[in-house]
């Protein structure tokens, strides 16, 4: 036999997946603040060799390498591993959390030796050009320390590089977005202080929601009760898992699928379970096609509250604080006008035709009309939207409208979008024109004044590109400063602020 065919047919020792050419990469940027994570580090430290210097470097790499092999735990797969020193290249400014070859591979040598991990060494044959990457997972003995770790919770991203430039570059027929280097300026130096201030000051805000039991397949449950994942098999701890299963099923507030107790397979038993789950709150900023002036808005990393459905973002709480989110009124659309000389005030999406069972649909196509560099480009990009929606399962109420709209009524596509430049006749030059990346630029700016605003007043808030969320009790304030940063970047202008 191969080695080739040992990675996917060997029996090796703790092995809780089925094949080791079905394995994950190994992510320098995991870390985790979990008072498990903590203890198994502290477990973990005292066994390996007497570190003299560089301490502090050496269990950051001991803390991204447990937040690795939990998730091999999690995802029932092995962690791929590179052996080779010329994989860890020096630092740049898109991979400046580094990991040094002489502090992990040492560690990882050290940990198989004291049965901390198990791995399969990897390979290489010259003459097919062929190999695999060292794999590596965790034994009983480690993944017992981590018994209630979530790390769709418990484990988050920590990026360096907080001000990202991108652009797009032709690959074959297709394109992809590559990070682009720059030369740091001012303004790039001030943005990244103003998100570290925000990230360090949100680090310690308790931000949660409520999944509302969704079902994600099989494997998978949300319930209410305080409990966290079962990461490990069933066999190393079956009194726990049997008194977690009994917590759960015998409590008639939770709607929960038949499991068998006895089955071996912890992970077909449960996945989550817990009323609330952590969200990480952490930004970076994110500018398009190589320059400043394109894009430059907040985005979110991992499992950050800007991913969850709209509808979800409604159960979000600030340590345990109910919260409102507020959202600029036709944003882009007031902003040209503005850019227009002009105060508009009306509902422009229901210009062309009033008719509220339209207006989802309307709003979609006139969106699609700033981003887009032509016509053609919008009506296209327009029925490949409503391709996608009639093709999706769990819609969302928002999404379901928009299908029933388009339904329903029979909207000629192309003579709306002419309709719409006549309506607009002010802005009309502007759609169809790619105006959207450079209106993203001035409501980027506007957030950034509204969320420094609050952090320096202490409060916790958190944008959605257009719109910020915060408790409730701060919603008259976070009102008024949205309108002021609004009108102060606008000249003047004004725009309805208005719950989302």
């Amino acid at each position: 036999m191969n080695n080739q065919a040992l990675y996917q047919e060997e029996i090796l020792p703790f092995q809780y997946f089925e094949s080791l050419g079905d394995s994950i990469l190994y992510d320098v940027y995991k870390v985790s603040k979990h008072p498990e994570v903590k203890k198994a580090l502290e477990a973990v430290w005292k066994t390996l060799p007497a570190y003299r210097t560089l301490k502090y470097k050496r269990k950051a790499c001991l803390t991204n390498l447990l937040c690795n092999l939990i998730r091999s735990l999690y995802h029932r797969k092995p962690i791929a591993l590179s052996f080779n020193r010329n994989d860890y290249s020096p630092p740049k400014r898109y991979s400046a959390i580094y990991i040094k070859y002489d502090f992990l591979i040492p560690m990882v040598k050290e940990m198989y030796k004291l049965g901390w991990l198990e791995m399969k060494e990897g390979y290489y044959e010259r003459k097919r050009s062929t190999g695999k990457c060292t794999r590596i997972w965790a034994t009983e003995k480690l993944g017992n320390l981590f018994f209630s770790i979530d790390p769709a919770n418990d484990i988050t991203e920590d990026y360096h590089e907080l001000v990202v430039l991108n652009k797009e570059v032709k690959c074959g027929k297709k394109s992809k977005k590559v990070y682009v280097d720059y030369k740091d300026t001012r303004f790039t130096n001030q943005l990244r202080s103003d998100l570290r201030k925000y990230n360090t000051f949100m680090n310690d805000v308790k931000v949660e929601y409520e999944p509302c039991y969704e079902s994600k397949g099989e494997n998978y449950r949300e319930g209410n009760q305080n409990l966290s994942i079962i990461p490990f098999l069933k066999e190393y701890k079956p009194n726990n898992v049997t008194n977690i299963v009994n917590n759960v099923t015998n409590n008639s507030n939770i709607t929960f699928p038949d499991y068998n107790v006895s089955n071996n397979d912890t992970f077909s038993l449960l996945r989550w379970i817990g009323a609330k789950r952590r969200l990480n709150s952490n930004l970076h900023c994110v500018f398009n096609r190589g320059k400043f002036s394109c894009g430059g808005r907040f985005y979110g990393a991992g499992n950050s509250y800007q991913y969850i459905k709209r509808e979800k973002r409604k159960t979000i709480t600030i340590d345990g604080k109910k919260t409102v989110e507020l959202d600029f009124h036709a944003m882009h659309i007031s902003m040209l006008y503005a850019e227009a000389g002009i105060q508009y005030n009306d509902d422009p999406y229901l210009a062309v035709i009033n008719n509220e069972e339209l207006r989802p649909l309307l709003k979609q196509l006139l969106l699609t009309m700033i981003n887009a560099k032509t016509k053609g480009e919008a009506i296209k990009a327009f029925n490949w939207e409503l391709y996608r929606l009639s093709n999706k399962d769990n819609l969302s109420p928002e999404e379901e409208k928009l299908l029933a709209a388009f339904r329903k009524y029979n909207l000629d596509i192309d003579r709306t979008v002419d309709d719409f430049k006549a309506v607009h006749s002010a802005i009309g030059d502007s759609f169809c024109s790619d105006a959207g990346v450079y209106l993203m630029n001035r409501d980027a700016r506007i957030i950034r004044q509204v969320i420094m605003y609050f952090i320096g007043k202490e409060i916790s808030c958190l944008p959605v590109h257009d719109s910020v969320i915060t408790a409730e009790e701060h919603e008259e304030e976070l009102k008024r400063v949205m309108e002021e940063a609004y009108s102060q970047e606008m000249n003047g202008f004004t725009c309805l602020v208005e719950r989302k």
